[in-house]
């Protein structure tokens, strides 16, 4: 989430996710939190700092669950990777949050997006994202959906959403933040 970082998220390196996630960005900030400085990387409210503090430390063990085995593989070499101090991981992210689109069905007088969209600026995520995010799900615990826009007026994200069989991804947990005037029984 942008307000929770001190610095612009910069554009995806290589024009892919997995590219950004070992892009130099990334690894700066992985180097300043393996160094204890999350102040250098994260505000104060950052909601990943809270829960970083909750996780047990590795001298108290944890565990990993999972009911896919490509699932609980990833977690355990990503849990090495974060012991070990790496920067560059050779596993694949497990949490993943984005906006599909700027456009909106309402016009919330309390929207705080409102002057963007009056402006006509209206981010849309495409199909080569949805691509992207699909090569993802057998990793993902979490996939958290939400603005600047109204998630289901983006024809691609629908047809993104209409297309995951939950049955391939058990581990996959999906969150839309939506105002859902436009769901469907399908996607319900």
């Amino acid at each position: 989430n942008e307000d929770w970082l001190k610095r612009d998220l910069e554009p995806l390196a290589e024009d892919s996710l997995l590219g950004a996630w070992n892009g130099a960005y990334f690894r700066a900030m992985r180097k300043a939190i393996v160094a204890g400085d999350e102040d250098a990387v994260c505000q104060p409210h950052c909601s990943e700092r809270s829960r970083a503090e909750s996780e047990p430390s590795p001298e108290e063990g944890f565990e990993i669950t999972g009911r896919s085995e490509v699932f609980v593989v990833n977690r355990l070499r990503q849990m090495q990777e974060m012991m070990s101090g790496a920067v560059h991981l050779r596993s694949r992210p497990t949490r993943l949050s984005f906006g599909p689109t700027g456009r909106c069905n309402h016009r919330c007088a309390m929207c705080h997006n409102l002057d963007d969209r009056r402006r006509g600026v209206l981010p849309e995520l495409g199909e080569p994202f949805y691509r992207q995010v699909q090569e993802l799900l057998p990793t993902l615990a979490d996939l958290a959906v939400s603005g600047p826009g109204e998630p289901f007026v983006s024809r691609a994200f629908r047809a993104f959403v209409e297309g995951i069989d939950h049955r391939h991804y058990p581990d996959l947990g999906l969150t839309i933040t939506t105002n859902g005037a436009t769901l469907t029984a399908r996607q319900l």
